[in-house]
């Protein structure tokens, strides 16, 4: 019995915090179209980073997806980014991996990171959807979880 309560005890002190700086209230979204078996990229800027020091992403993941493969999540920093591309992933597009990557104190668009999706349309699956993103960060030392209601929908072309 012991043994299972530090069990436990250990398990929700690992887990990260739901309660962490980086908030997203609203809801966005991107329609696109894909054949069953089409590969693409669909890309989602993430939140500003309201601290007042840097912010480390430790992952980012899909999350109540259907009909799609996720093939990777990597990010990318820059304007001009595309919002879907027909493959992955984007020659043109620097990525980097996700763990590690900064989310910088600025004001400036630009300089935030991107999360870079790679994804396949399941073969009869019907639409392809991802419900948001659960974002996993350090800040200050603690690690956060957070949702964010970026969802994304593939129908058919």
């Amino acid at each position: 019995m012991l043994a299972v309560t530090v069990a436990v005890a250990v398990s929700v002190a690992l887990r990260p915090r739901q309660e962490g700086p980086i908030r997203y209230d609203g809801r966005a979204g991107v329609t696109t179209r894909a054949a069953p078996g089409q590969t693409l990229t669909w890309t989602m800027p993430l939140p500003p980073n309201p601290t007042r020091e840097t912010i480390y992403l430790r992952s980012i993941e899909p999350a109540g997806t259907r009909g799609l493969n996720v093939l990777g999540v990597d990010v990318a920093y820059g304007c001009g980014i595309p919002v879907t591309a027909r493959e992955y992933p984007i020659p043109s597009l620097v990525t980097r991996s996700v763990d590690g990557a900064m989310l910088p104190v600025t004001d400036d668009a630009c300089r935030l990171p991107t999360a870079v999706i790679g994804l396949s349309r399941v073969a009869g699956a019907g639409e392809g959807v991802i419900d948001g993103l659960r974002l996993r960060y350090e800040s200050g030392g603690a690690e956060y979880e957070t949702m964010l209601a970026l969802g994304l929908v593939v129908s058919d072309p």
